[in-house]
């Protein structure tokens, strides 16, 4: 089974994403964003803008590609987190911090996963833990707080978009660092 019908069938479909697939880029798909990439203009300033199409294989592959919606990675999250994409061993280990990054001062360290990054308070509890993504033209965030079992997704059509929105949103959710 090549990669594509795979994560379809076995990701995509088992956790009802259903607005989520690999795109054929030199096609319209409804609902799906263009990503964008600013120009350098004159004194720093955005002189223009480039579409990212040329920045990515025109059909997504393993290094990435795949294009989803803000709700169907927080139908992902839940859906691993339910255990139903990993054997339960596997899902305790995923969403179990692995090791430490760094310290960082003021808060509890910065955590590493199998693929999830874990944010920590000082007293060592985990106060939430993310997978963010950016390259040409996109940029997303998906990040659960345990505490208040709320999972935070949003999606960008530009590199540095979801920045911004996910820092203040965090703060609201769970202020405390």
């Amino acid at each position: 089974m090549i990669y594509r019908d795979y994560v379809r069938e076995h990701v995509f479909a088992t956790a009802g994403m259903n607005d989520s697939g690999f795109f054929d880029m030199r096609e319209a798909v409804p609902n799906v964003a263009e990503g964008w990439e600013p120009v350098p203009g004159v004194n720093g300033a955005v002189g223009g803008w480039r579409q990212n199409i040329y920045s990515y294989p025109p059909i997504g592959s393993p290094d990435g590609g795949a294009h989803t919606t803000a709700s169907d990675l927080a139908l992902f999250l839940d859906a691993v987190r339910r255990g139903e994409l990993l054997s339960p061993s596997m899902t305790e280990l995923f969403i179990t911090p692995q090791v430490k990054h760094h310290d960082r001062p003021g808060s509890g360290p910065l955590l590493y996963g199998f693929g999830l990054e874990f944010d920590t308070r000082t007293d060592g509890s985990i106060r939430s833990y993310y997978k963010d993504g950016v390259n040409t033209g996109v940029s997303a965030m998906l990040r659960h707080y345990p505490d208040a079992d709320v999972t935070l997704a949003i999606t960008s059509n530009s590199e540095d978009g979801a920045w911004k929105p996910e820092k203040a949103i965090d703060s609201m959710i769970s202020p405390e660092t």
